[in-house]
């Protein structure tokens, strides 16, 4: 997820809970009538019920009222439109299409695939296990390599075109492989650079994936006996992704609309601290996936642990005026 979406979903959150906290009773409601917008007066839950049984056909504009909606206030937020909010039109669902449900069941298939080790030189679409190491100008990048690395021939991983260059070797073969990265590569220390893949191949697979067939039909699915059941059922899931993607959509729509007009007057507390700990843990959680100490987490994103510093510390600056999401 993206910092700037993570920061207007916590945004979200957070108005909820500083309304729910305070005791406001007023919340954000929405039309989805298949004609117009009507003016809304019901609680989001209930509007999103509405959405999900007609998304898809909400008009851009609301009726007009007579009376001005009043403010939901508390100690902690003041929220200025929570009625009568338009709703984008949405002009329908897209069809799921044979190709689309085609694509999904070859993707379940492939979860079912299994893998048998061979001595034979790897093609397109074997799996082939590698270490590597990475150089620039000579030197090894440190923490650049791997050890047990999986790829698939054809498939894109690393940069386009690396998995390919394991077409024809055989375990035990070894080879080099250059590639130059962009300016803006988010590890400083390739940024811009020419580096150098040296790599062994330390196992080749061949992945046999299983047939549609009836009797796979009757171990995955526990509704569908034959292909073509399978295939109905596959659709009608398809088909309920595309509606609840709408419904999601709809609702963020919804949501920001109140959180542009939403004040803060004070942050309770301990909700600031959680997001100062989250900001942390955030990076945190980077530096252990990849196996560095937090400076060089940091430094490998192009960060020094005093601009962190600063970032962290503009999280504690009073939070009063409209909630806007960071920037990005």
């Amino acid at each position: 997820m993206k910092k700037k979406e993570a920061h207007v979903i916590c945004a979200a959150a957070l108005t909820a809970a500083l309304l729910l906290a305070g005791g406001a009773s007023a919340v954000p409601a929405y039309a989805s009538d298949s004609s117009s917008a009507e003016t809304a007066g019901t609680s989001a839950a209930s509007s999103a019920e509405t959405a999900d049984s007609s998304a898809g056909t909400a008009d851009t504009s609301a009726a007009s009222s007579d009376e001005t909606a009043p403010a939901a206030e508390n100690e902690h937020i003041r929220i200025g439109q929570y009625e009568g909010i338009p709703v984008p039109r949405v002009e329908g669902l897209p069809a799921i299409t044979d190709e689309a449900v085609d694509n999904n069941i070859d993707t379940i298939l492939k979860g079912f695939a299994e893998r048998h080790e061979t001595e034979k030189a790897a093609e397109e679409g074997d799996a082939v296990t590698i270490d590597y190491t990475v150089s620039v100008n000579g030197e090894d990048v440190p923490e650049g390599g791997a050890s047990d690395y999986q790829i698939i021939v054809g498939d894109v991983s690393m940069f386009k075109g690396f998995s390919d260059t394991a077409a024809g070797h055989k375990t035990g073969d070894t080879w080099d492989v250059t590639h130059r990265y962009d300016e803006n590569y988010a590890v400083a220390a390739l940024a811009g650079q020419e580096a150098v893949f040296h790599i062994t191949l330390t196992k080749v697979e061949e992945i046999e994936v299983p047939a549609l067939t009836d009797d796979f039909v009757q171990k995955v699915s526990a509704k569908s006996k034959t292909v073509e059941e399978y295939r109905e059922e596959v659709r009608e899931v398809l088909e309920g992704n595309n509606e609840d993607y709408v419904l999601r959509e709809i609702r963020d729509k919804v949501w920001q609309a109140v959180l542009d007009t939403a004040e803060v007057k004070e942050f309770p507390e301990d909700m600031l601290q959680e997001e100062i700990d989250a900001f942390y843990d955030f990076y945190r959680d980077g530096a252990d996936f990849y196996e560095m100490d937090f400076d060089t987490f940091l430094e490998e994103m192009g960060i020094t642990p005093e601009q962190f510093e600063k970032e962290a510390a503009a999280l504690k600056r009073p939070m009063s005026g409209r909630i806007l999401p960071p920037p990005s």
